[in-house]
């Protein structure tokens, strides 16, 4: 299923548009928020937003955003069976952020299938590729990810609700650290966070 009409027309770039907040996102469908480093990622042959900004536009630069975003995640099995059990209660979105704490930004906004968990790509220690609309391939071969490209991906596809380049809301999303910032940790397993759609 795909988002309505109104939601996946892009919204006009403007200097004014107010803070993404965690309940905006909840009454989108909710949201995976990944966090995607602005680096190069030499273990794998991942380019970080900057790199991909500079090198790529059009339908390259959104074929990247789709792969760099989609995978590899450590959702848990406990969380993708509840998802495949009723995909109503996961996800509508893969929010791609990135940027330092209080100048966090929106890189790529993606549709998730929320009906294709059950066929999520599966590696090991619990690693997940999301599963999005457009479809996004990632494989792995001799332990480094490799993108297998979508067809037809465009920039708006990367730009599902018209989120691109939004703001998030200081201080909403993200686990709560000692300092009372809100961050993504240094783990795989702590570079996500869930936001659920409205009850």
């Amino acid at each position: 299923m795909t988002l309505s009409s109104p939601l996946t027309v892009p919204a006009p770039r403007r200097g004014g548009s107010p803070a993404l907040t965690a309940r905006e996102i909840a009454g989108l469908g909710g949201a995976l928020v990944v966090y995607i480093a602005d680096r190069d990622l030499d273990d794998d042959d991942r380019s970080g937003p900057s790199s991909l900004e500079a090198e790529l536009d059009g339908p390259e630069l959104a074929r990247a955003k789709l792969v760099r975003a989609a995978g590899w995640w450590q959702l848990g099995q406990h969380r993708i069976d509840e998802w495949i059990e009723t995909p109503a209660l996961g996800p509508r979105l893969l929010l791609a952020v990135t940027g330092p704490v209080r100048e966090r930004r929106v890189w790529a906004s993606i549709e998730i299938d929320r009906e294709g968990w059950d066929r999520a790509e599966r590696h090991d220690q619990g690693l997940y590729v999301v599963p999005t609309v457009p479809v996004c391939c990632v494989t792995v071969a001799d332990e480094r990810i490799v993108p297998v490209h979508p067809i037809r991906v465009t920039l708006s596809s990367v730009d599902a609700a018209g989120l691109g380049d939004r703001r998030l809301a200081p201080g909403e999303i993200g686990a709560l650290g000692e300092d009372g910032e809100r961050w993504f940790g240094p783990a795989r397993s702590q570079q996500f966070v869930v936001v659920p759609p409205l009850s």
